[in-house]
């Protein structure tokens, strides 16, 4: 069974559920095709897709790939001829196999999708906007105003004309519509303050509508504008011959969209490959070692992996087998010469081991990871106190920053809503 929605209607029936994550999946796929150049792979790929599929993602082309180690490799040798500088991988759902296979060719956690969807048979409400604005499907005369719009999210500058030519093209039955909220003037065009894509599935496939990069600027956020896009795409999906409307939310957007009686199908998962690594791929021994240590298979480990400072996901060696929940891996590295990495020792239970290294200058503040992450920046991502205080007590240094955020470790504890970790950093200034 899956959530229900707001509005007390009873839960769908997982295989529903499952049905509706497929077809959004599906238009998910047919959606970026387009959107990213055309270009896909294989050549004659169409909906709909398998269940366990992957789509791939790149900045110039789209690979559909079963998560068969051979499939991945061979959609990500095709994206490194398509100019593509980077990629996200996409899942329908967790898939623990897939997951090792991508992290052990250096993909590092993305986000997970939460799939929902609304039954348009269900009545839509009247929207009710607590401000003057327009909302109208886009045309090519709106396109300098979408080129100027800088604040509304997911509205990419680099995409616009892309999307227009495809919701505007009369050469082909129309599939895709850009609805856009403008704010009213009275003599003139007002700006884009918000912005929503709608696109159907081919003709003769699956009825699921897929709702997509809907946004709102900041500015105007609170009054009503992002669920009267909302209603109105669903509206122009029912009127497309669409039965339901399928999208992933966000956090913030799924309130609004359970408030809309959509419910949750369920979550997906997401892996990002860097261009550098895209056009640098690991070797077949890191990738035969980094599954080895997923799988806990220390028999196929040579001692020198232990001393290897990171695999190709940039973790160190034991952190990546605390990942995976492997303690008797962590012991074999460790009795093989492994560096220290006190935050994931720590998480697996070699306290005692996590607290010698503390004591060691070298290892204590180590930056690790893409992120170049100290151990008390893991601590406080794990929101982990007891880990905070052991690291403050070993005199762990307050001021480094991570090189994504750039944040020193009480950053961190603010941005994370962790007042209590705060408190404790502070009090060790």
């Amino acid at each position: 069974m899956v959530h229900s929605p707001a509005s007390g209607r009873p839960p769908i029936p997982s295989p529903a559920a499952h049905d509706a994550i497929i077809s959004m999946f599906a238009n998910q796929a047919d959606w970026l095709i387009p959107n990213v150049s055309g270009a896909v792979h294989p050549p004659a790929w169409a909906p709909p897709l398998n269940a366990e599929d992957l789509v791939l993602a790149g900045s110039h082309g789209v690979a559909i790939t079963p998560p068969e180690p051979d499939a991945i490799d061979a959609g990500l040798d095709w994206l490194g001829t398509t100019g593509s500088s980077e990629v996200l991988v996409w899942s329908a759902a967790t898939n623990a196999d897939a997951n090792i296979h991508l992290l052990g060719r250096g993909c590092r956690d993305s986000f997970n999708p939460r799939w929902m969807w609304r039954d348009l048979e269900h009545p839509l409400p009247a929207p009710r906007v607590e401000t003057d604005v327009d909302l109208m499907v886009a045309t090519e005369r709106d396109r300098d105003a979408l080129l100027l719009t800088a604040t509304v999210p997911y509205v990419a500058r680099n995409q616009i004309s892309r999307i227009l030519d495809l919701a505007t093209d009369p050469r082909h039955p129309r599939r895709t519509w850009l609805l856009i909220a403008r704010q009213k003037r009275r003599f003139s065009d007002g700006e884009v303050i918000g912005a929503g894509i709608l696109h159907l599935g081919p003709d003769g496939h699956d009825t699921t509508a897929g709702l997509y990069n809907l946004g709102v600027d900041p500015a105007w956020q609170g009054k009503g504008i992002g669920t009267a896009l909302t209603i109105g795409i669903c509206r122009i999906a029912r009127d497309n011959g669409a039965s339901r409307v399928a999208l992933n939310a966000t956090p913030s957007g799924e309130r609004i969209y359970r408030q809309l009686d959509f419910v949750i199908a369920g979550d997906g998962q997401t892996w990002f490959m860097p261009g550098s690594i895209l056009r640098h791929r690991p070797s077949h021994a890191e990738i035969a070692a980094a599954e080895a240590i997923a799988r806990g298979e220390v028999d196929r480990l040579d001692s020198s992996i232990a001393r290897w400072e990171s695999l190709p996901n940039g973790e160190s060696p034991i952190g990546y087998a605390a990942r995976f929940g492997r303690p008797e891996t962590i012991r074999w590295l460790l009795d093989h010469g492994a560096d220290p990495d006190i935050a994931p020792m720590w998480s697996a239970g070699f306290r005692a081991e996590a607290i010698r290294a503390a004591s060691d200058g070298r290892w204590l503040n180590m930056p690790r990871g893409p992120e170049s992450r100290t151990p008390l920046h893991e601590a406080i991502c794990g929101n982990d106190p007891d880990l905070v205080r052991m690291l403050l007590a070993a005199g762990a240094d307050l001021t480094i920053r991570d090189s994504q955020w750039h944040g020193r470790p009480l950053d961190w504890a603010n941005a994370f809503g962790h007042s209590d970790l705060a408190t404790l950093i502070e009090g060790a200034m």
